[in-house]
């Protein structure tokens, strides 16, 4: 598919003429957290070049959508023009990966040969290529906290092989974000929300997985903030690797209770230790629609849970904003909307 800018409409005409010279390009512009970073980039009057495939991103001022599926490097030529950063959030199959299941136990070595390229790296490889060509100064990668050669899952490996090829480009300016679980806990129909509530679906009990790691969930808007922020600050040639992750600790038979409270009506018993963590797979699975049970596994979650190697604010501050002001998961759960509550007493939303 060829990269075209959407103007179907006057007004869409009219903004493209007036519009400066943008600065910023955004993929994945209509996913979960790129529309908060383009409605950041909006609101402070940044010019945004937001790219998509599957879903037009929402109308913002200075906000101009591309449709491309970065196939080619020559496809990314013309959006990337007058553009100084990338934020690169696109990413298919999300925590299942694009990788083949003949590709899931390969080396990352073996992952990044040319002809063994996944879909993800392919885009990777084609928009560094792009930008190379172009000479556009600044990437920001969002991977994920865990990424690494020897990661428990296929989307953390094929993370860490998307941070290489960005680390042997030569882009001057390199900042790897890897974020822990990113949720919408004031939204029931969040990802990671409905993963944990497809387990409760029985009326008294529910299994409470093992895993020996505290939660350290982030507000998709406060993963928003850090990446404009990392985006906008000028650094030179360097290269920043930064983990982010809410400011508070859970443990998950913690966080469990809390969210059965909420949305629950009556008491429910954890079943804990090996039981619960031999149950949670049965409890979870959807049966109707299998692709989504695996889109949406609780464990794929939970592999995010690791233990922070280096804050993003120790690594090297981008601001004064402190860690201690994102929203916490407890408080921004007790805000869901009280009549998901009601429905969840009858049935887990689908």
């Amino acid at each position: 598919m060829n990269s075209h800018r959407i103007n179907s409409n006057p007004v869409n005409q009219e903004r493209s003429r007036q519009r400066p010279t943008p600065t910023v390009m955004v993929t994945g512009s209509s996913g979960f957290i790129g529309q908060r970073v383009i409605r950041l980039f909006s609101s402070r009057g940044t010019s945004t070049i937001a790219t998509y495939y599957h879903r037009l991103p929402e109308a913002l001022p200075q906000v101009f959508p591309v449709c491309t599926d970065m196939a080619s490097p020559e496809l990314l030529l013309a959006p990337l023009r007058n553009v100084h950063t990338v934020v690169h959030l696109a990413w298919e199959g999300g925590l299942s990966s694009s990788l083949r299941p003949n590709q899931e136990n390969m080396d990352v070595r073996d992952l990044l040969q040319p002809e063994r390229m996944s879909k993800n790296l392919v885009m990777m490889a084609n928009l560094l290529a792009a930008m190379e060509k172009v000479g556009n100064q600044r990437f920001v990668f969002l991977s994920a906290m865990g990424a690494s050669r020897t990661a428990s899952t296929p989307f953390l490996r094929e993370k860490y092989a998307a941070e290489l090829l960005l680390l042997n480009s030569k882009i001057k300016e390199k900042i790897i974000l890897r974020p822990s679980i990113v949720t919408e806990a004031d939204n029931p129909n969040d990802r990671f929300m409905r993963a944990v509530l497809r387990t409760m679906k029985l009326p008294l009990l529910y299994p409470v997985p093992r895993w020996p790691v505290p939660l350290r969930p982030i507000h998709v808007d406060d993963m928003a903030k850090e990446i404009v922020r990392a985006a906008e600050t000028s650094r030179g040639q360097c290269t920043v690797i930064g983990e982010v992750c809410g400011h508070e600790s859970y443990r998950v038979e913690e966080l469990f209770r809390m969210m059965a409270d909420k949305f629950f009506t009556g008491q429910k018993f954890a079943l804990k230790g090996w039981i619960g963590d031999t149950l949670t797979p049965a409890f979870e699975r959807e049966g109707k629609n299998e692709s989504q049970y695996r889109f949406h596994r609780l464990r794929q979650f939970l592999a995010l849970a690791q233990l922070p190697l280096e804050s993003l604010a120790n690594a090297l501050p981008l601001g004064e904003e402190d860690t201690q002001t994102r929203s916490s998961f407890s408080e921004s759960l007790q805000i869901a909307p009280p009549l998901q509550k009601r429905e969840a007493a009858a049935g887990v939303p689908t």
